[in-house]
């Protein structure tokens, strides 16, 4: 089994980390998701908050759920603790249900892919 060295472990943090800013910002867009993500290892993506930025972003759309789900459908199932308001943890699930912004059509995506939330 290949262990990645301090070098990729770094340079796949480095770039989950602007993946995540990238899925909070204004410039969220499904074709600059396509672009980020081309060639990406999935292992990049493990605990990740990416899909709770896109969740709460109010630029999201249902292609960009449904792109990144069929990505990486472990997304939906991570639960992050989270400091704001009364919310003490969250799946992509809670944050969408509280955001005016997200599409009514992408719920039952991320339902289907967490039935626990």
């Amino acid at each position: 089994m290949n262990t990645p060295s301090h070098e990729e472990e770094d340079a796949g943090n480095s770039w989950i980390d602007n993946f995540e800013d990238f899925c909070a910002s204004e410039s969220l867009s499904l074709t600059e998701v396509h672009r980020m993500t081309e060639g990406i290892s999935l292992d990049n993506l493990k605990k990740s908050s990416f899909l709770h930025a896109v969740c709460s972003n109010e630029r999201v759309t249902k292609e960009i759920v449904g792109y990144l789900l069929d990505l990486y459908p472990a997304a939906a199932n991570i639960c992050l603790d989270m400091y704001d308001g009364e919310i003490t943890s969250a799946y992509p699930l809670h944050l969408a249900c509280s955001n005016e912004n997200f599409p009514s059509s992408a719920i039952q995506l991320l339902m289907n892919r967490n039935q626990a939330a």
